[in-house]
């Protein structure tokens, strides 16, 4: 299977005439500049509001994390991923982890 072409699912149970390829992850972190850290602390403090420097990041890092996952999946020969979860832990001031966790599956009838 070529990789852009893996379906992702949100769902909780497999879908139906699968066989389930075990847990695959992929994950990014990626940091700001210290200007972009000290422009985002500025705005913060001064007017409030959303921070586009962090969320760039997080969409940036969220991108590379599915993409990852899916290289993942590939490797496996699966056909696609289910019960996808999404974790951002903190890794330091001014970086966004974003860490995606699913399970892979092949149709039985391939």
């Amino acid at each position: 299977m070529d990789k852009k072409e893996i379906a992702l699912s949100t769902g909780a149970v497999p879908p139906p005439g699968v066989a389930e390829l075990g847990l695959v992850t992929g994950s990014c972190v990626i940091s700001t500049s210290i200007l972009g850290d000290a422009l985002a602390t500025l705005r913060n403090m001064s007017v409030g509001g959303e921070l586009k420097q962090y969320t760039e990041l997080l969409r940036m890092s969220t991108e590379k994390a599915i993409a990852r996952l899916g290289e993942k999946a590939c490797e496996r020969g699966a056909d696609g991923v289910y019960a996808i979860q999404f974790m951002a832990p903190q890794v330091a001031g001014g970086a966004a982890e974003v860490v995606a966790v699913g399970t892979a599956y092949k149709f039985n009838d391939k």
